[in-house]
């Protein structure tokens, strides 16, 4: 069940996100050497109690977060929700939706089955204005890289 709060938070993190796509007319495309940057947001829901079930767990969930970084040229920055129910990961990748779907299947809190629910989404095309919106919001966020 989603609180309103979550709901404002997803919300505020799209329109983040997504407000150049639809507010102009032209689209400024990033043109990098490397592959097409891909945006996703993970959406976690928690069991019940999982802040404390999770300190077991945690480091193996860091390291392995850094291993998905590496592999796939990512950023992820991430955000839980008050009350401790769940929380959502933006990420910036050259990946696709299979390896954020492999991350998110092997996260140590999932095994430990800390996640309760997901639901991945990939927001539509790659534009200037998005990685500087990507970039600006990830300074206020707990995890990010």
């Amino acid at each position: 069940m989603y609180s309103e709060l979550y709901k404002y938070i997803i919300h505020i993190m799209q329109a983040l996100l997504t407000k150049s796509l639809f507010t102009h007319q032209r689209r400024l495309f990033a043109t990098t050497a490397g592959a097409q940057k891909r945006y996703f947001l993970v959406e976690y829901n928690y069991v019940e109690d999982t802040y404390y079930k999770r300190i077991p767990h945690r480091e193996q969930h860091l390291k392995q977060v850094e291993q998905f970084k590496q592999q796939n040229q990512t950023k992820v920055l991430g955000a839980p929700f008050f009350p401790y129910d769940g929380c959502a990961l933006l990420i910036e990748t050259e990946g696709d939706q299979k390896a954020v779907e492999s991350f998110v299947q092997t996260d140590p809190y999932m095994k430990a089955k800390l996640i309760s629910g997901y639901a991945i989404k990939e927001f539509a095309g790659e534009t200037i204005e998005m990685k500087r919106r990507f970039d600006r919001i990830a300074s206020d966020f707990t995890f990010r890289s």
